[in-house]
């Protein structure tokens, strides 16, 4: 029994390893050839979320060159609002990747690329001009019910302190 287990068995298996070799390489590269559209795609998503990740936190230190507000560092903007260009991508491009128009002139940085819970926050550090500034892109563009609805309810606070 001995002899079997430490001779006959590891020569057995080494005779079966080699001509079944072919066979062997043949399961890897079918499973291989299966996998590999799902592992590039998951590799390429792993690489978008990572670049927004990244480009949000240099953007979330708080204040941009031109003193506007930023948003929270590690939030990332919801899928869709920022236009990506990646070299090499493969395929067609995607309709979430179509940049909207920079917001210019407004008192916090990257608006458009903001969700509005990255947003709603922001708005009671505003003075009630900048706010108002807010207000008009808000409703000419997006018209969220959240960011126009804290609008609201900060002028409503501000107009109660005042009386």
């Amino acid at each position: 029994m001995l002899l079997d287990l430490v001779f006959f068995a590891p020569l057995g298996a080494t005779i079966e390893f080699w001509e079944h070799l072919p066979d062997f390489a043949r399961v890897g590269r079918d499973t291989f050839r299966r996998q590999r559209p799902a592992a590039r795609m998951i590799g390429e998503f792993a690489v978008r979320q990572g670049r927004r990740r990244f480009e949000q936190s240099l953007v979330g230190s708080g204040e941009d060159r031109s003193g506007g507000r930023t948003a929270v560092p590690g939030t990332v903007p919801e899928p869709g609002q920022v236009a990506e260009p990646e070299s090499g991508q493969v395929g067609e491009p995607e309709a979430e990747q179509v940049a909207e128009p920079v917001a210019v002139g407004l008192p916090i940085a990257n608006y458009d690329a903001l969700s509005a819970v990255q947003i709603v926050p922001l708005l009671g550090e505003l003075s009630p001009e900048e706010r108002e500034l807010i207000r008009a892109h808000e409703e000419s563009h997006r018209a969220r019910r959240t960011v126009l609805g804290k609008l609201d309810q900060l002028a409503r606070r501000e107009a109660g302190s005042d009386g």
